[in-house]
């Protein structure tokens, strides 16, 4: 019994972690330029300050620093990151960002994935709902279509810089990082897919042992008693219930 309490526990934090992991990427940059998905550096060293300074990308727009502008954009769903190097870029050949601009677009999914986790988190509360671990796949789901749609942009991004770079468009050195929010994003997803399969396995097994007891109890009375619930099936509001995937008092 106690190793499954822990298994169930188990479920519950990690659908709390990946909750809170999305609501901090749906808070990166420029809300908080800390949080990026991508940054790139612009250092010129003749010491020209209009061609040194940093971009940093985030979901739902960017932030622009040098030495005398320090800028953001406005929360937008969907932008275009390309359009964003152009004044550290001599010359007017920066690549198409066409694709880049739809494919941010799909940031727009992450703050109804995070309501959803926390919703899936609130059900953990019901005593084990079956809707608990239906949400949590949803949520994985989604996330990984963020993440793939967002990776899938800024290597976009990537081969721009590497692109203007071969060509000679920049002066001095040019500098990629990836940032936080990608990692947030496959750490939530795998996370809520993990909670997805503990709280499935707490759900059914409560209904087996549930229909265990049902079938038993026929067998020895030559009847069927009326059983209280399983516990996946008890309502939050119910003193015997806990917060781990329906734990019995």
């Amino acid at each position: 019994m106690l190793d499954r309490i822990c298994f169930a526990r188990i479920g519950t934090l990690l659908l709390l972690a990946a909750t809170v992991l999305l609501f901090m990427a749906n808070a990166s940059c420029p809300i908080l330029s800390g949080l990026s998905i991508l940054r790139v550096e612009f250092n010129d060293d003749s010491g020209s300050a209009s061609s040194s300074g940093n971009v940093i990308f985030g979901i739902f727009g960017y932030c622009m620093y040098n030495a005398t502008t320090s800028a953001c954009t406005y929360s937008a769903v969907g932008y275009d990151p390309v359009a964003a190097l152009a004044p550290y870029i001599s010359g007017s050949s920066l690549p198409s960002s066409a694709a880049a601009v739809g494919l941010t677009r799909a940031g727009v999914i992450l703050p109804t994935t995070a309501f959803l986790s926390f919703l899936a988190l609130l059900l953990t509360l019901d005593g084990g709902s079956p809707w608990a671990p239906r949400f949590s796949l949803i949520v994985s789901v989604l996330t990984c279509v963020v993440l793939c749609c967002e990776f899938a942009a800024f290597c976009g991004v990537r081969s721009a810089v590497s692109e203007v770079v071969r060509q000679g468009q920049v002066r001095g050195r040019v500098e990629v990082y990836w940032g936080d929010v990608l990692w947030m994003l496959c750490v939530a997803t795998v996370f809520s897919f993990v909670a997805f399969f503990v709280g499935s396995s707490w759900y059914f097994r409560s209904r087996i042992d549930w229909k265990y007891e049902e079938t038993r109890h026929v067998l020895e009375h030559g009847y069927v008693a009326p059983l209280p619930p399983p516990a996946a099936e008890k309502r939050w509001w119910s003193s015997s219930t806990k917060l781990w995937y329906g734990m019995k008092g």
